[in-house]
């Protein structure tokens, strides 16, 4: 490797799997593991990809803009792009993906977790605000293999029968299956669910099935 002049980047890329780091005042803050996929719109990020090759590992780079990010992000996530480049000697393909125009290949990163798009004034980690002071919200999942979630508007005509969405309403969460919504597409459904259930363990939250079509 390369010197390293930033040490956010001390000792990456040395095994398979993905590391994300979120711009922050002009620094890099990396993001835990058990954040991936989730995106704030506010901000820029920069993703790197290590994959095993036989002996060897492969390295490629990506860098995603939010579509309320600042002119400062996106230069600073550029400016570590490169810098981040040169720490593999200047052999990795770089991406740059845009909010909304996200390529197959940077979504496919979060086949496990799902793509999620957050509003800006909402930080990782706001699951620790009280549960009677959040504000519900209507998530639309769509997809299997590359999973987008995102925020649409909290009204009944913003369902349909072919998805699946979640109403999430803080330590209550509804899980809504349309009825046309593929077997893959209602588990993937799950597991979103089960993430955002996972992060209100403390307080005790719920989750409630709701099938399109049925009544009891």
């Amino acid at each position: 490797m390369a010197e390293i002049k930033d040490e956010a980047f001390e000792g990456v890329g040395l095994e398979g799997g993905l590391e994300i780091w979120r711009i922050e005042k002009f620094k890099l803050n990396k993001i835990d593991k058990s954040e991936h996929g989730r995106f704030n719109k506010g901000d820029s990020y920069l993703i790197l990809q290590t994959r095993q090759s036989g002996r060897s590992l492969n390295h490629e780079i990506f860098f995603w803009i939010g579509s309320t990010s600042t002119k400062d992000e996106f230069a600073s996530v550029a400016y570590k792009a490169v810098e981040l480049d040169n720490v593999f000697g200047g052999a990795c393909v770089q991406h740059r993906e845009v909010q909304d125009a996200e390529s197959k290949q940077f979504l496919s990163l979060f086949h496990e977790t799902g793509f999620q798009i957050v509003d800006a004034d909402i930080e990782s980690g706001f699951r620790q605000i009280k549960a009677e002071d959040y504000d519900a919200k209507l998530l639309h999942v769509k997809g299997v293999r590359n999973v987008r979630v995102r925020r649409v508007n909290l009204l009944a005509s913003s369902l349909n029968h072919g998805d699946v969405f979640i109403l999430d309403c803080g330590r209550y969460i509804y899980l809504w299956l349309g009825a046309k919504a593929s077997k893959p597409e209602k588990a993937k459904g799950f597991d979103v669910a089960n993430k955002i259930l996972r992060e209100w363990t403390k307080d005790n939250a719920f989750l409630q099935l709701l099938e399109d079509g049925r009544t009891d």
